[in-house]
């Protein structure tokens, strides 16, 4: 059968409205996907920036002595907890949370993706020494990091994170939480989420809890 000029001409039309149909509920579908898995992180305490943001120059020291940079977060999904040893609480609490949250991750691969790093704000009191000896009594593959006070700032200021020394409060108590050198550290307490690039793309909301971050880390890293 030979069709007409006009019979091509709607032939190509309704295969081309028929392919642009398929492509706008394949995008709509998309995004509905994406959004629903949005809500679920959010849910889990998570929350996904629409666009990650690179990390500005910063150099801090690892546990070992060694220079540690941004580029040392290229490469791995690394969970950035910034605290202090001496922390009475939150931090102590968190880094429980996430000793269990990395220990129970049981598919090798997904261990291999995931890091953990502590990053001190406490310039005056947290050496290598310390952070190593910090940081190893929850897991030695974690990541203890110190520097002084502008590199700290400035990654601080990246992750959102706001820190200040204040005095501590009289407390006439059987149990003092405060520590000999008269200061406690009061700040953020979020988890910044740093993918494969070296880029924040999401932050953890408190409480942190392991089975919610477990279950909200392998959704991220697998969208």
């Amino acid at each position: 059968m030979v069709l007409s000029r006009n019979a091509k001409i709607g032939l190509v039309a309704f295969v081309i409205f028929d392919l642009l149909l398929v492509l706008t509920l394949v995008s709509l579908y998309s995004i509905r996907s994406q959004r629903d898995l949005l809500t679920e992180l959010n849910a889990l305490g998570m929350s996904v920036y629409p666009e990650p943001t690179p990390l500005t120059t910063f150099q801090l020291t690892d546990q070992f002595g060694d220079s540690f940079t941004e580029q040392d977060l290229s490469g791995h999904w690394s969970i950035l907890l910034l605290g202090y040893t001496n922390c009475p609480d939150v931090c102590p609490l968190t880094m429980a949370e996430l000793k269990q949250f990395y220990e129970r991750l049981d598919d090798p691969e997904i261990k291999h993706e995931a890091r953990i790093v502590m990053v001190s704000v406490d310039i005056a009191r947290d050496t290598p020494a310390t952070m190593a000896s910090y940081v190893n009594s929850f897991n030695r593959d974690f990541i203890g990091l110190s520097g002084d006070e502008d590199a700290i700032s400035r990654l601080a200021r990246q992750l959102f994170v706001a820190h200040s020394v204040t005095a501590p409060m009289p407390d006439h108590s059987e149990h003092d939480d405060t520590n000999d050198d008269g200061y406690v550290i009061e700040h953020s307490s979020h988890l910044a989420i740093i993918n494969k690039a070296g880029q924040l793309q999401a932050v953890v909301r408190q409480p942190i809890r392991d089975q919610d971050l477990s279950k909200a880390f392998r959704l991220l890293i697998n969208r």
